[in-house]
């Protein structure tokens, strides 16, 4: 029989190295890909871009003109970037000035005409108190040559052909270039270099002598009109056009009137030939000259600046005989006598930058 297992022996030698086993590579790939997921919410937005740049202007039938729009702008809304980028800053520094342009001394534009009433004469002239400004009576003289003048209660009663008052002149007037300003009829006594100031209240009348002026043998200003002498009221002040007798070029001099008398302050040498001018008024401090053809404003002198500005403009397509333009301050309107028709133009001011 076997005996009891006796106590166990020394270790023995360690033995050498096994080889190295095979990698799981389909275990690696479950570890380091994982299944996909769901999909996570959205982020946060980015930050806004630049603006794109502006569109194309649209064209329609009956839309306003370029120019127009640009000056009936400031009272419609208008968007101004909110970006901090550099072309979003110009833009909204550009959108708020143009909001705060207004309108500048420039005429840009002759709208119109309005057709007033009709006279049998082909020159003319008529006439609104400049300076009275609740004062609706309309003065009207027939012809370029004559001593009475009619007075209307007010423009419908001109268009309506309503009884007038007439008011018979110290002395005759020649040409069209009359006007009313504070009361008074201020125009050319015929065949003198004498400008005379009527008052309508009944004071004795005066007078105010311009020398060296062209005033009579025909050598007229303004040779459509049969005129010397073209006197004109605007925000700036009164006015009086001529033409002298050494150059026979424009000549503008600014009228100060007193209680008792009226003469020139300041005489304007606007340097522009007679010879190229068919008519002419001022609006704003500046003076538009026509053609002979009384058909564009070709000669633009500001008077306070005392320049010539380079800016012309048409200004009317009809060919009768323009005997009278002037300027009325107080509705900023143009009136004209052209071949017996009494029209109204608006006009359009450039903007101010």
């Amino acid at each position: 029989m076997p005996g009891v297992p006796g106590a166990d022996g020394k270790p023995g030698k360690k033995g050498e190295q096994g080889p190295k086993g095979e990698s799981d590579d389909n275990y690696n790939e479950i570890i380091l890909k994982g299944s996909k997921g769901e999909m996570g919410p959205p982020g946060p937005p980015g930050p806004v871009g630049p603006p794109g740049a502006p569109g194309p202007r649209a064209s329609a039938i009956g839309s306003k003109p370029q120019d127009e729009q640009s000056m009936d702008s400031s009272d419609e809304a208008q968007v101004v970037p909110n970006d901090s980028t550099v072309i979003g800053k110009t833009l909204a520094k550009n959108t708020m000035s143009s909001r705060s342009k207004k309108p500048g001394r420039i005429v840009i534009l002759a709208d119109g005409p309005c057709n007033v009433t009709k006279s049998a004469n082909t020159f003319g002239a008529w006439m609104q108190d400049s300076a009275a400004k609740n004062d609706d009576r309309i003065w009207l003289v027939q012809h370029f040559s004559g001593l009475t003048v009619s007075e209307y209660e007010n423009l419908e009663a001109l268009k309506n052909g309503s009884k007038a008052k007439n008011i018979v002149l110290p002395y005759f007037f020649h040409g069209c270039g009359h006007a009313v300003l504070n009361g008074s009829i201020y125009y050319h006594k015929g065949g003198s270099e004498n400008i005379i100031r009527f008052p309508l209240d009944g004071t004795p009348p005066q007078r105010m002598r311009i020398e060296n002026a062209l005033h009579k043998s025909r050598n007229y200003l303004f040779q459509n009109s049969k005129t010397y002498f073209d006197l004109a009221a605007d925000e700036n002040g009164f006015w009086v056009i001529y033409a002298s007798t050494s150059e026979e070029t424009i000549t503008v001099g600014k009228i100060q009137i007193n209680e008792t008398s009226f003469s020139i302050v300041q005489t304007i040498n606007t340097t522009y030939p007679k010879s190229k001018a068919g008519n002419a008024f001022i609006a704003r401090g500046v003076l538009y000259i026509t053609d002979t053809k009384d058909s564009q404003v070709v000669g633009v002198f500001d008077l306070l600046k005392r320049k010539l500005l380079d800016v012309s403009f048409d200004f009317r397509s009809s060919s009768e005989v323009l005997a009278m333009l002037s300027y009325n301050p107080r509705n900023q309107y143009l009136y004209t006598w052209e071949g017996g028709c009494l029209k109204q133009y608006g006009l359009q001011f450039q903007l101010d930058t």
